[in-house]
């Protein structure tokens, strides 16, 4: 089976100049750790993770995690462009999909965008692949499918290769 048959689209993305803020937001209502950071041509360049962010913003009040010098509550950067990751890994959307079972077993992954042409065409997340290995006879009720929006999945389970 191929990537582009599960995958969900359209993408949710962002761009260099977009505020880390708008990042959180986007992140909580996709329900996505990461997402994929794209230029003016919708051509991905990098990819932001909730680490990054967290990583710049520090928790309001909690000094224990802070850097040196930072401020509660303050933010370094308040553009995506310069917390971003340049380091991308992506899938085809014509690819089989144990290769995105594989990179998100072996990189920790919950989601990993699918570009195409070097645009992003659409992101397989960890819950549409688990779906698919239930099988529509085992959604337990869940009327949820493929290309559902992240914000509209229940919550997912361990993701696990198929026995062969």
């Amino acid at each position: 089976m191929l990537i582009r048959e599960v995958m969900t689209t359209p993408a949710a993305t962002l761009t260099t100049a977009s505020s880390t803020a708008a990042a959180l937001q986007l992140m909580q209502q996709e329900q996505a750790r990461s997402l994929p950071v794209v230029d003016r041509r919708g051509t991905l360049i990098g990819i932001v993770c909730q680490a990054d962010l967290v990583r710049n913003r520090g928790p309001a009040g909690d000094r224990t995690s802070l850097p040196s010098g930072r401020v509660p509550g303050t933010t370094l950067s308040d553009q995506v462009g310069a917390v971003m990751t340049h380091h991308i890994v992506s899938v085809g959307p014509d690819e089989e999909i144990q290769v995105a079972v594989d990179l998100m077993q072996s990189m920790v992954l919950e989601e990993v965008p699918v570009v195409e042409n070097d645009r992003v065409v659409g992101t397989v997340y960890r819950s549409d692949l688990i779906r698919l290995l239930l099988g529509p006879s085992r959604t337990f009720g869940l009327e949820a499918s493929a290309g559902t929006p992240p914000s509209k999945r229940p919550a997912d389970a361990d993701l696990v290769t198929p026995p062969s």
